[in-house]
């Protein structure tokens, strides 16, 4: 574990903190500018996402997102949600370096300095959640069609049954009427 000599309480903190933001590798936690380009990056941030500080510091965070949301200004819009209401929700898909999406979960949080707009992230991989929920509809969705299909098996195999007990019924009653003719004649 690293060791911290700073003997000044302020820096001491600022630089735990440091250090508790570095170690986390299961949440890319980071800054971005007035202008939405990254300022800090953690551990999880190259874990979750695939880049390294250098790849990544000054780039805008738009690059990060599908071309659907890019199309839709999402990025843009979750900033000004942000600086506008104090956070945005962040659950959605993203692309990592290596074209891959994933689906995350977390916030941008606007922060004000100076008078000027920055945001922290913080995001989570929840790709295998999310993927075992899609499969868990699925299931519920096959699951129904198949209900579905037993009772429109059922209804005509039912259908059948009972038209078959009414034509016993039909039959019964002519070899009924004919025993009753025959007796007659």
């Amino acid at each position: 574990m690293e060791r911290i000599e700073v003997q000044d309480p302020e820096q001491q903190r600022q630089q735990l903190y440091d250090l508790f933001v570095g170690h986390l590798a299961d949440f890319a936690i980071f800054l971005l500018d007035d202008h939405g380009r990254v300022v800090t990056w953690n551990e999880g941030g190259r874990r979750i996402l695939g880049y390294i500080p250098d790849e990544i510091l000054g780039r805008h965070l738009s690059f990060l997102y599908t071309k659907d949301d890019l199309a839709a200004s999402v990025p843009e819009k979750e900033l000004q949600t942000a600086r506008e209401q104090g956070s945005a929700s962040d659950d959605r898909w993203l692309v990592r370096k290596d074209g891959r999406h994933i689906w995350v979960t977390g916030v941008t949080v606007g922060l004000n300095k100076d008078g000027r707009a920055y945001y922290g992230k913080i995001i989570r991989d929840q790709t295998v959640v999310r993927q075992k929920e899609e499969r868990i509809d699925q299931l519920y969705n096959d699951l129904g069609e198949k209900v579905t299909e037993l009772e429109r098996f059922q209804e005509v195999t039912v259908g059948r049954e009972l038209k078959m007990i009414d034509l016993k019924r039909e039959l019964e009653r002519l070899k009924k009427r004919l025993q009753e003719f025959e007796s007659k004649t």
